[in-house]
């Protein structure tokens, strides 16, 4: 169970950091990750651009966006991390995510391509047969998992990690954009012909190749957005499956303008972490909060 709980514990973030590097990103150069400031009178949002999985000892904190988080009454991560254990994740997985009985994952995937993914994931723990039963999207969140093992980028060393350390550190609360459940159905949500490419994509290493990553961060870690477009690959996946950035990325942000905007009627300060994909490029984040007159000012 132990065992079960560390390989769940904020996979979901994971999964869906995975996508950021095949995304293409929007303009604006600043020498620090980028962050935004939503402000009224009683209340103030702060707005962070993030990485979920780096190396370790990359430098990233600055004094003001650590002096942001320490000032909130409460810390925002895209998904509650109180929910990303096993008694929360496996019933949402085995409810969203079960084959139809007289069907298997090697059946979908095929006798090469499923012995790939399964020497891969068997050594996480998972049973043979319970992977046998999962859709294509559930083998790929456990195969996230398993290509992290093989990078230096590693979640434990991600924004998100640090963020709650601090927090909780300084005993504020950490809460969630959204729940679980919303995040495990925005991957439950591809069909199985676009979790297999996706998962294809995870096999590869082409989301995890450190040469590229690395540049990529170096870039993130200056806040420069336009270097970070000229070297965001444009993936034949997206175009392939134009409504997967709707569903992994627009629709989550319409959702967190809502969240956002009822937020500003609570009085306080508050730090949003978001990965860097949903604050750039076309309907992301700050543009539809500015389309919503709430216009956000980079730092």
């Amino acid at each position: 169970m132990e065992h079960a709980n560390k390989l769940l514990s904020g996979l979901l973030a994971t999964v869906l950091w995975a996508l950021f590097f095949a995304w293409p990103v929007g303009a604006e150069s600043q020498e620090q990750p980028a962050r935004w400031v939503l402000k009224d009178s009683n209340t103030t949002i702060h707005i962070f651009g993030s990485i979920h999985a780096l190396p370790e000892g990359v430098k990233w904190l600055t004094s003001g966006t650590k002096a942001a988080l320490l000032n909130s009454n409460t810390v925002y991560l895209e998904i509650n991390p109180a929910q990303q254990d096993y008694f929360t994740m496996f019933p949402l997985m085995e409810k969203h995510g079960k084959l139809p009985k007289g069907t298997s994952l090697q059946d979908i995937l095929g006798a090469a391509l499923y012995s790939k993914v399964q020497s891969k994931i068997i050594p996480l723990g998972i049973p043979s047969q319970e992977l046998l039963s999962f859709r294509p999207w559930v083998a790929n969140f456990f195969l996230t998992r398993a290509m992290d093992s093989d990078t230096r980028y590693k979640s434990k060393y991600g924004v998100e990690r640090v963020l709650m350390r601090l927090a909780q550190q300084n005993y504020i609360q950490v809460n969630g954009l959204e729940d679980a459940s919303t995040g495990v159905a925005a991957l439950a949500s591809l069909s199985d012909e676009q979790a297999i490419e996706i998962l294809k994509e995870t096999l590869s290493g082409n989301f995890t190749n450190a040469s590229g990553l690395d540049a990529i961060v170096e870039a993130w870690s200056k806040g420069d957005l336009e270097r970070m477009l000229i070297l965001s690959n444009q993936d034949p996946i997206w175009e392939n499956y134009p409504d997967l950035s709707q569903k992994i990325l627009y629709d989550r942000n319409h959702a967190w303008v809502k969240k956002i905007k009822d937020l500003m009627h609570v009085p306080g300060t508050f730090f949003i972490a978001v990965g860097a994909a949903h604050t750039t490029g076309p309907n992301n984040l700050i543009l539809l909060l500015e389309n919503d007159g709430m216009k956000a000012i980079r730092q």
